[in-house]
C-alpha cells in the first residue's frame, strides 16, 4: 500500500522538499527491509525535524499509519509477551509521528479503536525491561486517551487494562507533554477528517463533532465547516462535450493511417486523391460522432433525480436545507420513505430498517442499532448503526449526526475509484490495430519493391517513387475504417430497438466476443423485490406464482390452483394482510399497483391479495386495529391486536421463527394441539429447509380472544403469549423470468456466467442453482476467501475458477474482474448498484440496469439496458458475434480487393510492362467496389450456428490462417488475369496506354464487385447460397456497377477520373475475365472444405475460426 502511495512521477512539491524525498526513502528502505537498523534510521530522522516541518500527503500518510501501527505490535518468535526490539522503536517512530506531523495527528483520528489493538500499547508497557520505553508507552497511550475523543475508554483497545491503568499510575508524574500539539488537537478536535465513528459511543460522537443532537450546529459554525469540507455532493462523470467526442473518433490507428495517407498526398501534389480521401474520414468521423452522441442523449433521459433536502436541527429549529449543504455535524432527521443523505451515524432509532442493496448488494432490509460496533474491520454492511448515502429507509424513523460527506461517504468512495479506472481497448480495436500496422508495413514493402523494379528497367527514379507513393497511399483500404463504422452503428441501431442503449460503437462488438459474463444478483439475475413463494400451514405447503407487485397470480398446492381457502391458510394470509403496514395503491395512470413500505410487508401484502383476502376484505368486514407493537431488533417480531366488531379480538404476530416459537405455546393443525418439543423440532426443521433454499422464513401466530375489551390489550405482555402458530412463509427476491433461458443461451455459446453479490452466501448459492449457473457441488467464494488469497494475484490461479461469489464488497468484485482478465477472458460485468459501477468500469464491457440502476453506474457503462432485461444481453452477445462474422467477411473482401491493386503494379512491372492504373482510378476503384458490397456483406445474414460455437480467442488476428491463404489466392487470380489484358492489350493488340489503363481498372472493379457474393462464405460455394437473403448485396453491385458504367461514358467524369470510353470487344474480354474468376474460386473453396473436414476433430476452448496466421 505504502508502495502504491509513493510510488511514480515525482510532483513539483516533492523536487522542492529534499526533507520529504528523505523520509520516503526511509519508509520504502523499511519496507524492504523492516529491521532494527532501518527503523532505528527513521527514528533519528524524525528526532531532527521540527514540529509542522514534515508536509504529507493525506494518503501518503494513512498509509504509513497503517504500515507502522502493524509493525508495533509484532512479537518475538511464538511467545504471547515478548515484543521485537524493531517493535519497541516502530513504536518510538508513531509518537514522534503523532508529535510532529500535523497531518499523521488528523489521520490517527480516523482510525477505529479495534484497529489501535494492533499497537499493542498494554504489551509495551507491562512488559518492556526497558523504563524509557515504559514511560514512552504511556505517554502515547494518555495522549490518545486525554486528546482523541473516540479514544477516551481504554478498555476498546488496550487488552489487560486494569493491569495497565496500575501501571500508568506509577508513571504519571513523570509525563510531559508538548503544549503546542496539545492546543492544536483541542482547538481543531472538529474539524480534523472525517471518520465514521462506528466503534464508539453516540455521547463520544457528538462530543468529537462538537454538536448538541438538541441544539445542532450554528449557522455560523455550519458555514465553517462547509468552507473546511466542500459541498456534499457526489463526483460525477461529466458526460463529454460534443467537440470531445467528435475529436475522438480520430484515435483509431486505421483513422491516423488515412489522415497520414490524405496528408502524403497533399504534399506529392496529388489534390484529387487527398481530397477524396479527406471525404472519406469525415463521412466515418462524423457516422461514429452521431451515434454516440444519440446514446448519450438518450443515457441523460433516463438518468434518476439525487435526494434534494434534508431535515436538519440548527441552532435548535428544524429546518429543510439543500443536501449538498450538509456537513459532519449536522444532525439529520430521518423519516420512512427517506433517501439518506450523507453517511449518518445514528444516534437516536425508532425500528428503523434500510435497505442497502445499492450499496452492499444485500436484499434483505437492514435493521438499524445505536450501539457500537466493536468487530475489527467490519464490512459497510455490518455497520449497523450506521446510515449510508443513496440508500432508502423502509420501516421506522431515526436521528443522526452526519459523519461522512461528498467523496469521503462509502457511496462517494466508490465513485472517486471510478476516476482511476481505465478503458482496455476491444478484442476489434487490438485486431484492427493489429491489422492496419500489418498493412502499413506490408505496403511499404512493395512500394520499395515497385521502385526496385522500375528503376532496374530504367525508368525514373524520382517518377517512379511517386508512383510508389501514390499507390501505397491509394492502397490503404479507405473504406475499412468507413464500412467497419458503419456495420457497428447498424447493430447499435438494431440493439436500440432492443432496448439497449449502446454508448460506444465497439461496446457491442465487444460483448460478442466476451467469454465470461458476471453479474450482479440484486436486481439483475432477480427482480429485486421480494415476493413470498411458499407458505406452509403445519401440514400442507403451497406455492405462490405470478407478480411480485400485484395480486396476478395463484396459490396452487401440488400444481392444483386452491380454488377455496381452508382454515389454516385464510388464518395465515389474514395475518400476513392485518399485521402489515405496508400499503398497496393502484395508479389509473400507469395501470399499475405502487407498493410503499418494507419489501418484506409488501411480500406478504400481495400473497393476500392473491387469495383475494387483503388488508381491505377484513376491514370491509368490521375489523379494526387496536394496538400495535412494531418490529424491533431485540424481540425480531412484530404484533397487532384488531377487534372483529363483534366483541371478539385477534393478536396477530409475525416474526422470526425462534421470536414467535418463544411466545407461542400451542399449533393448529387439524386442531388445537400443545406446541411439544417435538412439534417444534419438526417446525424449525420445515425453516431450516426452507432457508437452505435461500428463504427468508417468517413464523406466523394468532390468539383469538373473547370477552375482552381494548384496555387489556395495552401491554405487552398480555399480548405476546399463548399464541397458536399457524405456519411459515418463504420470502425471497425471485430470479427474472427470462434469465435461466438467457444464461443458458449463453452457456450454449460457451460464454461463462458468474454471479457476484453482497447477499448471504445461501441465498447466492439458491439462486444460482436455480438459474443454472452452479450445481451443487460448486463452492461459493466469500469476499474473505478473496482477502485470504490477497485479491486479484492469487485469485487468478483459482481451477477451476467458482462461478458464484457472495459477501463481495465493491472492491472484491473489481479484484474478480480483473483475475478473470489476468486469465485471457474477455469479460462483461452487469449490475445496477453503485458497489456494481467500479467492476463495470473495469470490465471489457459495462452494463448497467437502466430502470432500477443507480446513475454513477450508467454513467460508467458501455451499455445501459434500457428495459432492465437480462435476455438483452444475451441478444446482444449474438449481435456482436454477428457483427464480427461480417467485419471478418467484409475485411476478407477489401483486403483481397486491395491487394490485387498491388499485385497487379508488381506483376506488370515486373514484365516491364505500363502502369496499370492511375492514382485516381485506385480511388475510384476502392469507393465503389469497396465501401456498397462491403456494406452489403456487413448486414449479411448470421451463420446457424452463431450462438452455439465457442468465444474467439482474445489473443487471435482477425483474419485465420486459411483465410489468409484464401485472400493471397484470390488476390493473386484477379491481379494475374488484370495483368493478363493489359499485357494483351498493349503488346498484341496495339492498344494506348490511357485505353489499356481504362480496361484493366475495369475489368479488375468487375471482378471485384461480383466478389462480393463470392465472399458471403469462406467455405460454401456461391451457387448453394440463395441471394435472395442478402438484398443488400444485389443492390449494391448493381448500384456500384452503374456508377462504374457512368464514370466511363458519362463526359466530364470520364475525364476527371482519366478513363477511356470502352467498346463491346472489352466487356467480352471482362466478363469472360470473371468466368473465370469464379471458376478459379470454386476450386479454391472445395479445396478449403476439405481440409475443413480433415481437421473437424481439432476441438479448442476458443472458437478455430480465429487461427492466428
Amino acid at each position: 500500500r505504502v508502495e502504491s502511495c509513493i510510488g511514480g512521477k515525482t510532483s513539483k512539491m516533492d523536487m522542492e522538499d529534499p526533507l520529504l524525498e528523505e523520509f520516503k526513502e526511509l519508509i520504502t528502505d523499511i519496507q524492504d527491509d523492516p529491521s532494527l537498523t532501518t527503523w532505528s534510521e527513521m527514528r533519528f530522522f524524525l528526532e531532527e525535524v521540527e514540529e509542522g516541518r514534515l508536509h504529507l500527503e493525506e494518503k501518503f500518510a494513512k498509509s504509513v499509519c497503517d504500515m507502522v501501527i502493524i509493525h508495533c505490535g509484532k512479537k518475538k518468535g511464538k511467545t504471547k509477551v515478548s515484543i521485537k526490539p524493531e517493535s519497541r522503536v516502530a513504536l518510538e517512530v508513531f509518537y514522534l509521528l503523532l508529535l510532529k506531523v500535523h497531518v499523521f495527528q488528523d489521520v490517527v483520528q480516523t482510525k477505529a479503536t479495534t484497529q489501535l489493538t494492533k499497537l499493542r500499547l498494554g504489551y509495551h508497557i507491562l512488559h518492556s525491561s526497558d523504563e524509557e520505553h515504559k514511560i514512552l508507552a504511556v505517554k502515547l497511550l494518555l495522549f490518545l486517551k486525554d486528546h482523541y475523543v473516540r479514544f477516551n475508554d481504554i478498555r476498546n483497545y488496550v487488552r489487560q487494562h486494569k493491569a495497565v491503568e496500575k501501571e500508568i499510575d506509577e508513571v504519571r508524574d513523570m509525563i510531559d507533554f508538548d503544549t503546542p500539539i496539545i492546543d492544536r488537537l483541542s482547538a481543531e478536535s472538529h474539524l480534523s477528517m472525517q471518520s465514521e465513528f462506528y466503534d464508539v459511543e453516540v455521547e463520544t460522537v457528538c462530543e468529537h463533532l462538537g454538536v448538541d443532537p438538541e441544539i445542532g450546529l450554528s449557522d455560523m459554525e455550519a458555514t465553517r465547516r462547509i468552507e473546511r469540507y466542500g459541498l456534499n455532493v457526489l463526483p460525477q462523470e461529466k458526460p463529454p462535450s460534443p467537440i470531445i467526442m467528435f475529436l475522438t473518433q480520430f484515435k483509431d490507428f486505421m483513422t491516423i493511417i488515412l489522415v497520414i495517407a490524405s496528408i502524403v498526398s497533399l504534399i506529392i501534389k496529388e489534390f484529387k486523391a487527398s481530397l477524396t480521401l479527406a471525404i472519406v474520414i469525415l463521412v466515418n468521423v462524423m457516422i461514429g460522432f452521431i451515434q454516440e452522441y444519440k446514446a448519450e442523449k438518450k443515457l441523460q433521459a433516463i438518468m434518476n433525480v439525487e435526494v434534494a433536502s434534508a431535515q436538519v436541527i440548527r441552532d435548535g429549529q428544524t429546518l429543510d436545507i439543500p443536501s449538498s449543504d450538509l456537513v459532519p455535524g449536522d444532525i439529520v432527521i430521518l423519516e420512512e420513505g427517506d433517501i439518506i443523505p450523507a453517511d449518518i451515524r445514528l444516534i437516536v432509532v425508532s425500528n428503523m430498517q434500510t435497505m442497502e442493496d445499492s450499496l452492499t448488494g444485500e436484499s434483505d432490509p437492514i435493521d438499524k442499532v445505536i450501539v457500537p460496533i466493536r468487530t475489527k474491520n467490519p464490512a459497510d454492511g455490518d455497520k449497523k448503526n450506521i446510515a449510508f448515502m443513496t440508500t432508502s429507509i423502509v420501516r421506522g424513523r431515526a436521528t443522526g449526526v452526519v459523519v461522512k460527506t461528498g467523496i469521503l461517504t462509502a457511496c462517494g468512495k466508490i465513485a472517486n475509484s471510478l476516476s482511476n479506472a481505465k478503458r482496455r481497448k476491444t478484442p476489434l480495436q487490438k485486431r484492427l490495430d493489429k491489422l492496419g500496422m500489418i498493412l502499413v508495413a506490408i505496403a511499404a514493402i512493395l512500394c520499395v519493391i515497385i521502385v526496385l523494379i522500375g528503376y532496374a528497367y530504367g525508368k525514373d527514379f524520382v517518377e517512379m517513387v511517386k508512383v510508389a507513393i501514390s499507390l501505397g497511399v491509394s492502397a490503404i483500404p479507405e473504406g475499412l475504417v468507413a464500412v467497419t463504422t458503419v456495420t457497428m452503428a447498424l447493430g447499435v441501431q438494431r440493439m436500440a430497438k432492443k432496448n439497449a442503449i449502446v454508448r460506444t460503437l465497439t461496446a457491442v462488438e465487444t460483448l460478442g466476443s466476451v467469454s465470461t459474463i458476471c453479474s450482479d444478483k440484486t436486481g439483475t439475475l432477480t427482480e429485486g423485490k421480494m415476493k413470498a413463494i411458499v407458505i406452509w400451514t403445519g401440514s400442507k405447503s403451497f406455492k405462490l406464482d405470478g407478480s411480485a407487485l400485484s395480486g396476478d397470480g395463484d396459490i396452487t398446492r401440488k400444481g392444483e390452483r386452491v380454488e377455496q381457502l381452508h382454515f389454516h391458510l385464510k388464518r395465515t394470509l389474514m395475518i400476513c394482510a392485518l399485521c402489515n403496514n405496508a400499503e398497496m395503491k393502484y395508479s389509473n395512470e400507469t395501470n399499475t399497483w405502487r407498493p410503499s413500505g418494507n419489501p418484506t410487508e409488501v411480500a406478504l401484502m400481495v400473497a393476500a391479495m392473491k387469495g383475494e383476502v387483503p388488508k381491505e376484505y377484513w376491514l370491509d368486514k368490521g375489523f379494526g386495529i387496536v394496538k400495535e407493537f412494531a418490529f424491533d431488533s431485540n424481540r425480531k417480531r412484530m404484533s397487532v391486536v384488531y377487534t372483529s366488531g363483534n366483541g371478539k379480538h385477534f393478536i396477530l404476530a409475525k416474526g422470526g421463527t425462534e421470536a414467535i416459537l418463544s411466545i407461542c405455546s400451542s399449533q393448529n393443525l387439524n386442531k388445537k394441539k400443545k406446541l411439544t418439543k417435538a412439534l417444534i423440532k419438526k417446525i424449525e426443521r420445515k425453516a431450516a429447509t426452507l432457508a437452505s433454499d435461500g428463504l427468508r422464513v417468517l413464523a406466523l401466530a394468532y390468539r383469538p380472544e373473547s370477552g375482552r375489551s381494548d384496555d387489556d390489550f395495552e401491554e405487552m405482555a398480555n399480548v405476546e403469549r399463548d399464541l397458536v402458530f399457524i405456519g411459515l412463509v418463504g420470502i425471497i427476491d425471485p430470479p427474472r423470468p427470462e434469465v435461466k433461458a438467457a444464461i443458458l443461451r449463453c452457456q450454449r455459446a460457451g460464454i461463462r456466467v458468474c454471479m457476484i453479490t453482497g447477499d448471504h452466501q445461501a441465498t447466492a448459492k439458491a439462486i444460482s442453482e436455480q438459474l443454472g449457473i452452479a450445481t451443487p457441488d460448486d463452492p461459493a467464494l466469500r469476499g474473505v476467501d478473496i482477502d485470504v488469497l490477497d485479491g486479484a494475484d492469487h485469485l487468478v490461479d483459482l481451477d477451476p475458477f467458482p462461478r458464484v461469489f457472495a459477501r463481495v464488497t465493491a472492491e472484491h468484485k473489481m479484484q474478480i474482474i480483473q483475475a478473470l482478465q489476468a486469465r485471457g477472458e474477455i469479460v462483461a460485468m452487469t449490475g445496477d448498484g453503485v458497489n456494481d459501477s467500479t467492476a463495470i468500469r473495469y470490465a471489457d464491457c459495462g452494463i448497467a440496469m437502466g430502470i432500477q440502476g443507480k446513475d454513477i453506474t450508467k454513467q460508467v457503462a458501455n451499455i445501459v439496458l434500457a428495459d432492465d432485461n437480462f435476455d438483452t444481453i444475451a441478444r446482444a452477445v449474438e449481435e456482436g458475434r454477428i457483427i464480427y462474422d461480417n467485419i471478418q467477411k467484409f475485411i476478407l473482401y477489401i483486403l483481397s480487393s486491395n491487394s490485387a491493386e498491388i499485385f497487379t503494379f508488381i506483376l506488370s512491372l515486373s514484365i516491364n510492362g505500363p502502369i496499370p492504373f492511375t492514382t485516381m482510378q485506385i480511388l475510384w476503384a476502392n469507393i465503389i467496389a469497396d465501401v456498397p458490397p462491403a456494406m452489403a456483406l456487413g448486414v449479411d445474414a448470421p451463420e446457424k450456428d452463431v450462438m452455439k460455437r465457442p468465444p474467439r480467442d482474445p489473443d487471435s488476428h482477425i483474419l485465420s490462417l486459411g483465410s489468409g491463404i484464401l485472400l493471397l489466392l484470390q488476390s493473386w487470380t484477379m491481379a494475374g488475369l488484370t495483368t493478363t489484358a493489359l499485357i494483351v492489350g498493349v503488346n498484341y493488340e496495339g492498344m494506348e496506354e490511357h485505353h489499356a489503363q481504362t480496361l484493366c481498372f475495369t475489368l479488375l472493379t468487375t471482378i471485384q464487385l461480383f466478389h462480393g457474393f463470392l465472399s458471403r462464405s469462406k467455405t460454401r460455394s456461391v451457387f448453394m447460397i440463395n441471394p435472395l437473403t442478402n438484398k443488400w448485396m444485389i443492390f449494391a453491385v448493381l448500384f456500384s456497377f452503374t456508377l462504374l458504367v457512368g464514370s466511363i461514358y458519362i463526359p466530364g467524369i470520364n475525364t476527371f477520373l482519366e478513363l477511356y470510353t470502352l467498346e463491346s470487344t472489352d466487356w467480352a474480354k471482362i466478363f469472360g475475365a470473371l468466368g473465370i474468376y469464379v471458376v478459379m474460386v470454386e476450386i479454391y473453396k472445395f479445396g478449403y472444405r476439405c481440409i475443413k473436414r480433415r481437421n473437424k476433430n481439432d476441438t479448442r476452448h476458443y472458437s478455430t475460426v480465429d487461427t492466428e496466421i
